[in-house]
Protein backbone atom coordinates (compact mmCIF):
# COMPACT_ATOMS: atom_id res chain seq x y z
CA UNK A 1 0.00 0.00 0.00
CA UNK A 2 1.31 3.45 -1.07
CA UNK A 3 1.28 6.50 1.29
CA UNK A 4 2.81 9.75 0.27
CA UNK A 5 6.52 8.48 -1.16
CA UNK A 6 6.46 5.37 1.07
CA UNK A 7 5.57 1.82 0.60
CA UNK A 8 3.87 -0.80 2.98
CA UNK A 9 4.81 -4.37 1.65
CA UNK A 10 3.53 -7.33 3.28
CA UNK A 11 3.93 -11.26 2.92
CA UNK A 12 3.21 -14.69 4.45
CA UNK A 13 3.70 -18.02 4.69
CA UNK A 14 2.18 -20.98 3.01
CA UNK A 15 -0.65 -22.39 4.37
CA UNK A 16 1.97 -25.09 6.92
CA UNK A 17 4.11 -22.14 8.00
CA UNK A 18 6.36 -22.86 5.11
CA UNK A 19 9.10 -19.81 4.83
CA UNK A 20 7.96 -17.82 7.80
CA UNK A 21 11.28 -16.21 8.66
CA UNK A 22 11.48 -14.83 4.98
CA UNK A 23 7.32 -13.91 4.77
CA UNK A 24 8.86 -11.64 7.91
CA UNK A 25 11.91 -10.43 6.86
CA UNK A 26 9.66 -9.34 3.70
CA UNK A 27 7.39 -7.11 5.77
CA UNK A 28 8.55 -3.57 5.31
CA UNK A 29 8.28 0.23 4.43
CA UNK A 30 9.69 1.23 1.64
CA UNK A 31 10.53 4.78 -0.40
CA UNK A 32 11.68 4.74 -4.11
CA UNK A 33 14.30 7.77 -4.37
CA UNK A 34 16.41 8.97 -7.72
CA UNK A 35 20.28 8.05 -7.16
CA UNK A 36 22.27 8.80 -10.11
CA UNK A 37 18.90 9.91 -12.15
CA UNK A 38 18.16 6.31 -11.52
CA UNK A 39 14.55 5.15 -9.50
CA UNK A 40 16.23 3.04 -6.68
CA UNK A 41 14.67 1.50 -3.67
CA UNK A 42 15.52 1.63 -0.02
CA UNK A 43 14.18 -0.09 3.26
CA UNK A 44 13.34 2.18 5.71
CA UNK A 45 12.63 0.10 8.22
CA UNK A 46 10.98 -4.34 8.48
CA UNK A 47 8.63 -5.44 10.59
CA UNK A 48 9.15 -9.08 11.84
CA UNK A 49 7.18 -9.19 14.18
CA UNK A 50 4.51 -9.98 12.40
CA UNK A 51 2.70 -10.99 8.99
CA UNK A 52 -0.34 -10.42 7.22
CA UNK A 53 -3.00 -13.26 6.81
CA UNK A 54 -4.95 -12.50 3.82
CA UNK A 55 -5.60 -8.68 3.53
CA UNK A 56 -2.37 -6.47 2.56
CA UNK A 57 -1.69 -4.16 5.39
CA UNK A 58 -2.13 -0.37 4.72
CA UNK A 59 -0.79 3.42 5.74
CA UNK A 60 -3.07 5.37 6.71
CA UNK A 61 -2.95 8.85 8.90
CA UNK A 62 1.00 7.96 9.03
CA UNK A 63 0.38 4.78 10.85
CA UNK A 64 0.65 1.33 9.06
CA UNK A 65 -1.64 -1.25 9.87
CA UNK A 66 -0.94 -5.35 9.41
CA UNK A 67 -3.74 -7.58 10.37
CA UNK A 68 -2.58 -11.01 10.79
CA UNK A 69 -4.76 -14.56 9.45
CA UNK A 70 -6.14 -14.45 13.35
CA UNK A 71 -7.62 -10.90 13.43
CA UNK A 72 -4.59 -9.36 15.92
CA UNK A 73 -4.46 -5.72 14.44
CA UNK A 74 -0.52 -4.33 14.35
CA UNK A 75 0.28 -0.73 13.92
CA UNK A 76 3.26 0.89 13.96
CA UNK A 77 4.40 4.85 13.20
CA UNK A 78 5.14 5.00 9.13
CA UNK A 79 8.06 6.97 9.44
CA UNK A 80 10.03 5.41 12.06
CA UNK A 81 8.43 1.57 12.41
CA UNK A 82 7.92 1.82 16.30
CA UNK A 83 5.00 -0.66 17.08
CA UNK A 84 2.54 1.32 18.78
CA UNK A 85 0.13 -1.49 19.67
CA UNK A 86 -0.90 -4.81 19.01
CA UNK A 87 -4.95 -5.93 19.80
CA UNK A 88 -6.99 -8.82 18.90
CA UNK A 89 -10.04 -8.24 16.99
CA UNK A 90 -13.31 -10.74 17.36
CA UNK A 91 -12.11 -13.06 14.87
CA UNK A 92 -9.98 -13.90 11.63
CA UNK A 93 -9.54 -10.86 8.79
CA UNK A 94 -9.24 -12.16 5.24
CA UNK A 95 -10.23 -8.86 3.92
CA UNK A 96 -8.00 -5.61 3.53
CA UNK A 97 -8.80 -2.98 6.29
CA UNK A 98 -9.77 0.06 4.84
CA UNK A 99 -9.74 3.61 6.49
CA UNK A 100 -12.23 5.87 6.06
CA UNK A 101 -11.94 9.21 7.91
CA UNK A 102 -11.02 9.22 11.34
CA UNK A 103 -11.54 4.89 11.41
CA UNK A 104 -9.73 1.92 10.35
CA UNK A 105 -11.96 -0.90 9.40
CA UNK A 106 -10.84 -4.44 9.97
CA UNK A 107 -13.58 -6.88 8.13
CA UNK A 108 -13.59 -10.43 10.29
CA UNK A 109 -14.39 -13.44 8.01
CA UNK A 110 -17.43 -14.32 10.00
CA UNK A 111 -19.08 -10.79 9.43
CA UNK A 112 -17.85 -8.84 12.01
CA UNK A 113 -16.56 -5.45 11.29
CA UNK A 114 -14.19 -4.17 14.02
CA UNK A 115 -13.87 -0.28 13.54
CA UNK A 116 -11.13 1.20 15.34
CA UNK A 117 -9.85 4.88 15.94
CA UNK A 118 -6.97 6.24 13.52
CA UNK A 119 -3.37 6.45 15.16
CA UNK A 120 -0.82 5.90 17.55
CA UNK A 121 -3.52 4.33 20.40
CA UNK A 122 -6.01 1.28 20.30
CA UNK A 123 -9.24 2.73 20.70
CA UNK A 124 -12.24 0.82 19.87
CA UNK A 125 -15.14 2.28 18.47
CA UNK A 126 -17.79 -0.12 17.19
CA UNK A 127 -17.81 -3.79 16.25
CA UNK A 128 -20.72 -4.48 13.55
CA UNK A 129 -22.10 -7.46 12.67
CA UNK A 130 -23.23 -8.14 9.22
CA UNK A 131 -25.06 -11.39 9.68
CA UNK A 132 -25.64 -14.05 12.01
CA UNK A 133 -23.34 -17.02 11.71
CA UNK A 134 -25.60 -19.04 13.57
CA UNK A 135 -28.00 -18.80 11.08
CA UNK A 136 -25.85 -19.78 8.22
CA UNK A 137 -26.70 -22.62 6.16
CA UNK A 138 -23.99 -24.14 3.92
CA UNK A 139 -24.82 -24.43 0.35
CA UNK A 140 -23.78 -28.40 -0.10
CA UNK A 141 -23.09 -27.55 -3.09
CA UNK A 142 -20.24 -25.29 -2.13
CA UNK A 143 -19.34 -27.61 1.04
CA UNK A 144 -15.72 -28.26 1.08
CA UNK A 145 -13.94 -31.94 0.80
CA UNK A 146 -11.78 -32.83 3.63
CA UNK A 147 -9.27 -35.49 4.17
CA UNK A 148 -7.60 -36.30 7.55
CA UNK A 149 -8.02 -33.97 11.09
CA UNK A 150 -6.12 -30.81 9.49
CA UNK A 151 -8.42 -30.90 6.27
CA UNK A 152 -11.69 -30.97 8.08
CA UNK A 153 -10.25 -27.70 10.28
CA UNK A 154 -9.19 -25.93 6.94
CA UNK A 155 -12.70 -26.60 5.77
CA UNK A 156 -14.40 -25.24 8.41
CA UNK A 157 -12.58 -22.21 7.29
CA UNK A 158 -14.00 -21.96 4.36
CA UNK A 159 -17.64 -23.43 4.23
CA UNK A 160 -20.61 -20.84 4.89
CA UNK A 161 -20.63 -16.96 4.03
CA UNK A 162 -17.52 -14.78 4.59
CA UNK A 163 -15.82 -11.76 4.16
CA UNK A 164 -12.81 -11.42 1.47
CA UNK A 165 -13.05 -7.83 0.38
CA UNK A 166 -13.72 -3.84 0.92
CA UNK A 167 -14.01 -0.76 -1.24
CA UNK A 168 -15.07 2.47 -1.08
CA UNK A 169 -17.25 3.70 -3.80
CA UNK A 170 -18.57 7.32 -3.57
CA UNK A 171 -19.17 7.19 0.09
CA UNK A 172 -20.78 4.04 0.33
CA UNK A 173 -18.81 1.20 1.76
CA UNK A 174 -19.26 -2.42 -0.13
CA UNK A 175 -18.35 -5.79 1.49
CA UNK A 176 -18.00 -8.93 -0.37
CA UNK A 177 -18.67 -12.34 0.39
CA UNK A 178 -18.80 -15.04 -1.84
CA UNK A 179 -22.15 -14.73 -3.49
CA UNK A 180 -23.32 -11.66 -1.99
CA UNK A 181 -21.83 -7.67 -2.63
CA UNK A 182 -23.17 -5.92 0.61
CA UNK A 183 -23.57 -1.97 0.27
CA UNK A 184 -23.85 0.16 3.58
CA UNK A 185 -24.52 3.35 3.17
CA UNK A 186 -26.12 6.60 5.91
CA UNK A 187 -29.69 5.94 4.15
CA UNK A 188 -31.71 3.53 2.02
CA UNK A 189 -31.85 6.19 -0.79
CA UNK A 190 -27.65 6.78 -0.56
CA UNK A 191 -27.38 3.24 -1.25
CA UNK A 192 -28.94 3.12 -4.71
Amino acid sequence: MFAGDRFVVGASPGVNNEGAAGAKKSNFAMVVEMVDGKPTPRVLWRNEKTYPGFGSPIVYRDMAYWVNGVGVVYAFDVKTGEQKFAQRTKGPCWATPVGIGDCVYFFGKDGITSVIAAGPEYKLLAENQLWDPDKVQVDPANKVEAKGEKGAQLAKNFDGVKQYGAAVVDGKLLIRTGSTLYCIAESADAAK
